[in-house]
């Protein structure tokens, strides 16, 4: 499907896979299988890590998500061209991973915590403690209104939203030349 060297984040929405890059870069490219190459859309300083709601919900803007190592949740339009990053709310401290289920966003933390708020930012509401997060929770996704976690040894764990057991799966094996 395509190189990932220097990937170090993606997120796809809106029929465009997007990417953050090891040197602070935003990449774009179409969400299809084919060997394609990579847009660099703009630097993003600070960038971490991406994600994107999986459909539209009511009240809650449709955008690329990006948490920043200033701790900044920051939102763009899912556009393939350069788009200005509009601040949305602080991340909880030491947030590694976000990732929005239905109108809900959760972060999980370095050292296991697993938070959420409403995920737009015109809804008030603090990051509240939701139950304990995977240990050692590297990434963190939405695969079909789950939560799915990988940890930094490569066990890949899921649960629905509201349930405190997260359920073992498939350990996570990396592409050759992809991540670190």
């Amino acid at each position: 499907m395509g190189g990932c060297a220097g990937v170090r984040s993606l997120a796809a929405l809106e029929g465009l896979l997007f990417a953050v890059r090891d040197d602070g870069s935003v990449a774009v490219r179409p969400l299809r299988t084919q060997n394609l190459g990579w847009t660099t859309l703009e630097g993003a300083p600070g960038l971490a890590v991406l994600t994107a709601p999986r459909e539209a919900t009511p009240g809650s803007p449709v955008l690329l998500y990006g948490l920043h190592t200033d701790g900044m949740v920051r939102g763009r339009e899912p556009v393939p061209e350069p788009a200005a990053w509009t601040d949305l709310y602080p991340a909880p401290p030491g947030a590694v991973a976000l990732a929005p289920v239905d109108d809900v966003m959760y972060a999980v933390t370095a050292d296991g915590r697993l938070l959420s708020r409403p995920l737009a930012a015109a809804r008030p509401g603090p990051w509240t403690e939701d139950a304990a997060g995977p240990a050692g929770a590297v990434a963190l996704a939405n695969v079909s209104g789950r939560l799915a976690a990988v940890t930094a040894d490569g066990e890949l764990v899921t649960r629905p939203p509201g349930l405190d057991a997260w359920t073992p799966g498939r350990p996570w094996a990396r592409p050759p030349g992809c991540g670190r």
